[in-house]
């Protein structure tokens, strides 16, 4: 057995010694100014701006590197971590390597990382606003706290940005809270609307007369099954809704006929009204701030290349002119899809995740409780 051998076995055994805890571990990069004297042992405690475990005032051991200036209160970090453990790889992975593991795709060529720069210069109008989305049928789940965070983290950018969210209603209560959390974390403003908000803009009427004049084009564009636009009509009296517009009555060109004024969209009509209105509002020079959109990676390519572009491209909207679209990672289940809403909601869906302690991915009241823990 030669050396190299020895180590990688010694290396095994020490990993196999401890186990990973994924409630109080953490796993952060440093720069290798910091990691050295991890590695010599001279640094025992590594200092964050963010809480986890030990805050100032409280005292630490004297003995390590900065551990006496945190103690006094001279650190800009106001929290230490314990380092308990230290490995080291027996075989490095140098940035080629881990290139081959993470590469650059796509617009990830052109933006790299001036990413944000790129969104603000493609806006017209220096006030920004952001509209981020949430269909309230349950919980809200890990990727739409993912992308509320993408929302506020892109806000945080610049400082005169607003942050939107809409159609919030009936679990109203958890997006508020995880709103204001965000908030906290920021100091970015937010306002909540909800459906109906939306329909009353002022651009709504004029937009829908125009989806219905072309609503054969739409239809078959947007719905290839039924061939017509779900402009759902609502009827709040029974909970029900006209979700194929079967009941709908056209008059002449623009018009539509419906027992109850109050109407819906199911996602991909209200995905690509949500854009042509917002086109509106962004070239117009009496709204003083233009529309920036954050939304799912499931939402991506083909779905807006198919559903929003050419559908708008229909109505003879100039679709270079449409809202820039941010999109947030996507979070996949063990199959490699994504973690699935309508799923979720449905009885017994993802119990696996329960019996594994990560029903904090699914059930926001779970995932509380591990912010009052890290707090």
């Amino acid at each position: 057995m030669n050396d190299n051998e020895k180590i990688s076995q010694k290396a095994n055994i020490k990993k196999q010694s401890y186990i990973v805890n994924n409630k109080s571990d953490i796993i952060i990069s440093l720069d290798e100014q910091f990691a050295q004297p991890i590695e010599k042992r001279k640094k025992i405690y590594e200092f964050r701006k963010y809480k986890l475990t030990v805050e100032y005032p409280n005292k630490i051991l004297e003995e390590g590197l900065r551990n006496k200036d945190f103690n006094q209160g001279l650190k800009v970090s106001k929290f230490a971590y314990k380092i308990n453990h230290l490995y080291k790889l027996v075989n490095l992975i140098d940035s080629k390597q881990l290139k081959i593991h993470h590469p650059l795709g796509g617009g990830s060529y052109v933006f790299k990382e001036k990413y944000i720069d790129y969104i603000l210069e493609h806006v017209p109008k220096s006030d920004v606003r952001i509209s981020i989305e949430a269909q309230p049928n349950g919980s809200p789940h890990f990727g739409i706290i993912v992308t509320f965070l993408l929302a506020f983290s892109l806000a945080q950018q610049k400082a005169k940005t607003l942050s939107y969210t809409k159609e919030i209603d009936k679990h109203i209560d958890y997006y508020k809270e995880l709103l204001r959390k965000l908030n906290s974390y920021s100091g970015v403003v937010f306002m909540i609307r909800k459906q109906s908000d939306f329909n009353s803009h002022p651009r709504m009427s004029e937009v829908i007369s125009t989806i219905i004049k072309e609503r054969e084009k739409i239809g078959f564009l947007l719905s290839p099954k039924s061939k017509i636009i779900a402009l759902s009509v609502a009827y709040p009296q029974y909970g029900l809704a006209d979700k194929y517009e079967k009941k709908n009555i056209y008059e002449g060109n623009n018009n539509v006929i419906s027992s109850c004024p109050k109407l819906e969209f199911n996602t991909p009509l209200r995905n690509f009204v949500k854009g042509v209105v917002y086109f509106e509002d962004n070239k117009d020079v009496t709204v003083p701030y233009s529309w920036v959109r954050v939304t799912g990676r499931d939402y991506a390519e083909t779905y807006q290349e198919q559903i929003l572009y050419k559908g708008a491209s229909i109505l003879r909207v100039n679709v270079t002119e449409l809202p820039f679209i941010l999109y947030s990672l996507l979070v996949i289940d063990w199959s490699d899809f994504k973690l699935s809403k309508s799923l979720y909601i449905s009885e017994g869906a993802y119990g696996y995740l329960k019996e594994q302690d990560y029903d904090y991915l699914i059930d926001y009241s779970s995932f509380k409780r591990l912010l009052v823990t890290a707090d």
